[in-house]
């Protein structure tokens, strides 16, 4: 009975900590602190004749797709290791 009690709390954390990654370091500080960055400096720079805005159009558009194979990289291994992990038991 111990054995199950400390898996179900696990498995408990391991949702927290799921849940947490993808409201906060996923969703908010990728998608919307990095886009917020790239339009404030980019807006920056074409203000001051550095940067055109298709220049920064195109840069943004680059970002997103490879920001989008760099995540699901990341999660390939996330459920890599949770595998790993369900094989050592």
């Amino acid at each position: 009975r111990k054995a199950i009690d400390k898996h179900y709390l696990l498995n408990i954390l391991q949702l927290y900590a799921t849940s947490f990654y993808y409201m906060g370091v996923s969703t908010f500080l990728i998608n919307t602190c990095v886009q917020a960055a790239l339009l404030f400096v980019g807006t920056y720079f074409i203000r001051h004749g550095i940067l055109s805005p298709e220049i920064l159009l195109a840069f943004m558009l680059y970002q997103g797709q490879l920001q989008g194979e760099t995540m699901n990289l990341f999660n390939s291994y996330t459920s890599f290791i949770t595998c790993a992990g369900a094989g050592d038991k």
